[in-house]
């Protein structure tokens, strides 16, 4: 197998017997990102087939998440993971630290990679970038100048 930069893209070519072939090119990406091309891989649903229903809290916080947890739970379910319910209480935590947002889009990244297992989601999440968060104009760390009126005041 020969794996090969060329300008932006990865080129893969095996070498069997019969002579090299060009079997795959992937776009260049960064560290932790993935490159998928949807031609490599069998035909998939584009909706869920049968939308999960949750039976306890947990399952509606987990739910509640969006439709990437919505399709990590049917994949995770499809491939018999096990720890399911300790890995969907592991993503629900992960939103007090990285949002919402970004923990639904690295969870669907998750189920159409097949990536189930523990420290996938993490692994997901920290290799995404994070957006810059400015403070509110209205807020400010600068302490009051009230103080100053009383230099020089007799006491």
């Amino acid at each position: 197998m020969r794996v090969r930069v060329q300008g932006d893209e990865v080129v893969i070519v095996p070498t069997p017997p019969s002579g090299p072939i060009e079997v795959a090119r992937h776009d260049v990406v960064g560290a932790g990102q993935v490159s998928i091309d949807d031609a490599h891989y069998p035909a998939r649903h584009q909706g869920i087939e049968r939308e999960p229903i949750a039976t306890n809290a947990a399952e509606v916080a987990f739910l509640g998440i969006g439709e990437g947890a919505k399709r990590w739970l049917v994949e995770a379910g499809a491939s018999g993971i096990r720890k399911i319910e300790a890995k969907m209480t592991d993503a629900v935590d992960l939103v007090g630290l990285f949002g919402r947002d970004a923990v639904d889009r690295a969870l669907g990244e998750a189920a159409l990679v097949g990536r189930f297992s523990d420290g996938d989601l993490l692994a997901l999440l920290s290799a995404m970038p994070t957006p810059v968060v400015q403070p509110p104009e209205t807020h400010s760390l600068q302490g009051g100048t009230s103080a100053w009126s009383r230099i020089g005041a007799e006491r």
